[in-house]
């Protein structure tokens, strides 16, 4: 099975969601030329430390060692009467969980065995007039330390000719967010985040975060059109920015320097030594500067020597790993990207424990599906050689600390042709369990396909 082309395949709402990973290619599948590196490269070249730790994403040897290698972790899982498809959570007052599902906000009181709803918040975002609507999605949740609730909506549509993906000069994408301050009961008119006629935002599957003063952000992937019609696929590039409110949710200011380009599905963590650590998705096509080499694992799949399809430009992803970030200075820059998973090891959270250790928690696709995470004791510089199995059949893993050191990480299982959400409870590991395999730095994830020292 290979990686279908988004533009031409799947109708409009499978577009957005194959492009940030939420459909596509799933179980396993060998690569043909996984090991063949005299025909073709990967992103693995450039990371040996990822490649001994992850193994080849779809090659026989890759699942195996990740079977034989992960130590598993006890959890408990539990299943709700709640439709979701890559579930957010947040933490709220008196240590109330509010998740984001396919519609509705979810609330749960006793740690996350069960959820109730608490409603929608609003739908009926506006579009020009005479255009088309493609989707209209609810897509992350937040809480301020006032206890409001937030939600933040994606609203896309065109002039009503055929859809062909982000190659359509009329295509939009608006980011909105919209607030509650009772509980989900009522919700604020929703207001428009990205500005101007060539700013897309939004459809990222990513949550709120509170900064040290107070303050409320959201880290959101967006991407530009230029002003003279369709980009080539090769020049369609992703980059996450940064939206800050300082009133409670009520208005929001996007800042002017990126977070990184090449960014999808974010997520924030303030630290108390005044660091933010973040994760993205780290995804990109090939480019025209990029290895002749150098390939998609995706493509590889199905391809065959020479490998032509699977080293085009623009065509397949030839990294969808989750990289980490970080700054100093507030976000006034951040630093430069680094691979932290194995490809397909992505859509990653980050938790901070009460003696600073952090854990780094990610869905992956390349053993069915599931969680996984990684734990760092120094900010996200190092990381642990072991990678811990958390969950198995279920997708994304977004995840909170309660005060009693135990963890909730929420995700979306398909019965029956339909994601139903799931939440499952368990404690982190103490530091001989995490210290045995030792650790290791990761490398900037640029360039790819290329054998570098550090």
């Amino acid at each position: 099975m290979s990686t279908p082309d988004l533009q031409t395949t799947f109708p409009p709402l499978l577009v957005v969601l194959a492009s940030i990973g939420m459909v596509g290619p799933s179980g396993p599948q060998h690569c043909r030329a996984a090991d063949k590196p005299a025909v073709t490269t990967t992103w693995a070249e450039g990371h040996p430390e990822l490649l001994e730790l992850f193994g080849r994403p779809f090659s026989p040897e890759g699942m195996r060692h990740r079977k034989n290698t992960f130590r598993s972790w006890p959890s408990k899982e539990h299943r709700a009467k709640l439709a979701a498809s890559q579930p957010t959570l947040v933490l709220g007052p008196k240590n109330q969980l509010i998740a984001h599902c396919w519609s509705v906000i979810a609330r749960s009181r006793d740690g996350g065995a069960s959820w109730t709803s608490l409603g929608s918040p609003p739908r009926g975002l506006r579009t020009p007039a005479g255009s088309k609507l493609l989707n209209n999605s609810f897509d992350g949740c937040g809480i301020t330390h006032r206890g409001t609730v937030l939600a933040h909506l994606t609203v896309q549509y065109n002039d009503g000719r055929p859809y062909t993906g982000y190659s359509d000069p009329s295509y939009h994408s608006d980011l909105y967010v919209t607030r509650s301050t009772d509980g989900g009961a009522t919700w604020d008119t929703p207001v428009q985040l990205n500005r101007g006629p060539r700013e897309n935002a939004g459809a990222h599957r990513c949550r709120f975060a509170t900064l040290a003063d107070g303050s409320v952000a959201l880290a959101m992937g967006t991407w530009f059109q230029s002003d003279s019609g369709p980009l080539p696929r090769a020049e369609q590039i992703g980059q996450a920015f940064l939206w800050r409110s300082t009133d409670d949710g009520k208005t929001w200011r996007r800042d002017d320097r990126t977070m990184c380009r090449h960014g999808a599905e974010p997520d924030l963590l303030a630290l108390p030594s005044g660091r933010l650590l973040a994760t993205v998705r780290y995804q990109r096509h090939k480019l025209p500067g990029d290895p002749d080499s150098l390939a998609s694992p995706h493509l590889l799949r199905t391809d065959t020597a020479p490998f032509t399809k699977s080293k085009q430009i623009g065509s397949g992803l030839i990294v969808r790993n989750t990289a980490i970030l970080h700054s100093d200075d507030n976000g006034k820059t951040w630093s430069t990207p680094r691979l932290v998973t194995g490809f397909d090891e992505q859509t990653a959270c980050l938790v901070r424990l009460p003696d600073n250790t952090i854990l780094l928690v990610f869905g992956h696709k390349t053993d069915g599906s599931g969680q996984r995470f990684m734990v760092s004791y120094d900010e996200g510089r190092s990381w642990s050689r072991t990678v811990f199995q958390l969950g198995r059949n279920c997708q994304y893993a977004s995840t909170v600390l309660l005060p009693d050191n135990h963890l909730v990480s929420v995700s979306h299982r398909i019965i029956d042709g339909v994601g139903i959400f799931h939440s499952r409870q368990w404690s982190p590991p103490d530091k001989a369990a995490t210290s045995a395999g030792g650790f290791w730095i990761p490398r900037p994830a640029e360039p790819l396909g290329i054998a570098r020292t550090r």
